[in-house]
């Protein structure tokens, strides 16, 4: 039977993926996009990504390292 913890860091990392699709479409997106404006947000929004990537990341290494 799979623990508890293993179920979470399993769902983490699903997320983890998604998110990190996410930042990579949003990074495709800063490099062909021309406007100023829509490029500053854009920023804003991978910073934003990047920064939850980090927390993932940082929650997936504390449930594996907790075995």
């Amino acid at each position: 039977m799979e623990r508890a913890k293993d179920i979470n860091r399993q769902e983490l990392e699903k997320i983890f993926q998604a998110t990190k699709e996410d930042f990579q479409d949003l990074n495709n997106q800063i490099t062909e996009t021309n406007n100023a404006e829509q490029k500053n947000q854009l920023q804003r929004q991978a910073k934003r990504l990047y920064e939850e990537l980090e927390e993932l990341e940082q929650e997936i290494e504390k449930l594996k390292s907790e075995y």
